[in-house]
């Protein structure tokens, strides 16, 4: 059993600064776990602690049954692959995957079938004599992983390993350890904050935020259901539209917008000053929506065309939602009394930028909550979670 185990884990700095806040995590045997989160989340600090790189300032980290918190690296029974590949350069492709053996002093039968064996998967067969120098990027991650299956651990540490790669380079890495996912389905936890690859590869997905754990389930859920506007707009690209707003008489305003909402949604959140969040996706052309759904008329500011569909920036009078995911200074944001949103329609719409643009906004898809806490009121087919 390689069942991962994380109770009550912080680190503090010698500066006094928290990288981690009472994380409490576990993750199941098999399981492919991702760590997600903006630069400065802790996630790294959290892989370093289950590898035994760094040790946690208090809490404990199982593996299995056993209690590792104190234990070496070496003692841990775990294999790492690195963000920067770290492969020996003098050495070939075969000599990098089976080092580690090596250092084992297993018998060079066995040895020479892992090796292959590693090298087959991952479809290095041909590159064995090469050296690192030799290999493109993608190769070269393959041979770090290659290193890693070799070793046949209690569990695999992944830290952003294919963040040095080009794009189309990164999508068909995400296949092969999806694909890999099913051959070897050895407990993984990975280090990313490409939250589209936490999505598309993580069995659970834990979403942390400046140390804190806000929430860990499947992509599904996450996606779905966040715990709190920060989740909802990390989560989903392009982010989550969040404004502030109040519910009176069964209409939800924010500034200029006025919505009614059905009555079964307006009982969840009459009387209350909320955050109202809706996805881009769920913001229509109304050109080609029901017509029973309500209407909004914005202007265009920019227009991003991604072939099959386009992205239609615009901005509403109205406070952008706090608490949510931003790469800016949310005090910018504020300042100018204008929240900015995004509606995802179809190649063929024609927009351009300074058109007037009518939308239909799908109000089963609204997501609400609390305007002090950030906790989730109401998730489109959840009742209220506060």
């Amino acid at each position: 059993m390689s069942e991962i185990s994380i109770v009550g884990v912080r680190k503090q700095f010698s500066n006094g600064s928290n990288a981690l806040d009472d994380v409490n995590l576990r993750i199941e045997d098999g399981q492919f776990a991702v760590l997600v989160g903006p630069s400065g989340c802790g996630k790294t600090t959290l892989l370093r602690i289950i590898a035994g790189l760094e040790k946690p300032t208090s809490g404990v980290v199982k593996i299995g049954d056993q209690d590792v918190t104190q234990l070496s690296p070496g003692d841990r029974d775990v294999a790492m692959v690195f963000q920067n590949y770290a492969l020996y350069p003098h050495m070939t492709v075969a000599e990098n995957i089976r080092f580690g053996l090596e250092v084992r002093k297993l018998p060079r039968d066995e040895i020479t079938r892992r090796t292959l064996e590693a090298a087959k998967m991952l479809g290095l067969s041909d590159y064995l004599d090469r050296k690192p120098k030799q290999l493109s990027g993608g190769q070269r991650q393959r041979v770090a992983m290659g290193r890693a299956i070799v070793r046949r651990p209690l569990a695999f540490l992944m830290d952003e390993p294919l963040s040095n790669l080009d794009a189309q380079l990164r999508v068909s890495m995400r296949a092969e350890l999806a694909r890999l996912r099913t051959q070897m389905p050895t407990t993984t936890v990975y280090v990313t904050h490409d939250q589209v690859e936490a999505m598309t590869l993580g069995d659970q997905v834990a979403v942390l935020r400046d140390g804190v754990l806000q929430q860990n389930a499947s992509p599904e859920e996450l996606f779905e259901r966040p715990a709190n506007v920060f989740v909802a707009t990390f989560i989903g690209s392009p982010s989550m539209n969040v404004v502030q707003a109040t519910v009176r008489g069964g209409q939800v305003r924010a500034g200029e917008l006025s919505i009614q909402l059905p009555p079964v949604i307006a009982a969840r959140v009459e009387g209350r000053e909320v955050i109202m969040g809706i996805r881009p996706g769920d913001l229509l052309d109304a050109r080609q929506a029901d017509p029973a759904l309500p209407r909004i008329e914005v202007t265009c500011d920019v227009v991003e065309y991604l072939g099959t569909e386009a992205n239609v920036l615009f901005s509403l009078d109205a406070r952008q939602g706090e608490g949510g995911f931003s790469g800016e200074d949310e005090d910018s944001e504020h300042s100018t009394g204008r929240a900015r949103l995004t509606a995802r329609v179809g190649r063929a719409s024609g927009i351009r930028p300074g058109d007037r643009v009518p939308l239909a906004v799908d109000v089963e898809r609204l997501y609400f909550f609390d305007a002090q806490t950030h906790l989730t009121i109401r998730s489109p087919g959840r009742p209220a979670l506060v």
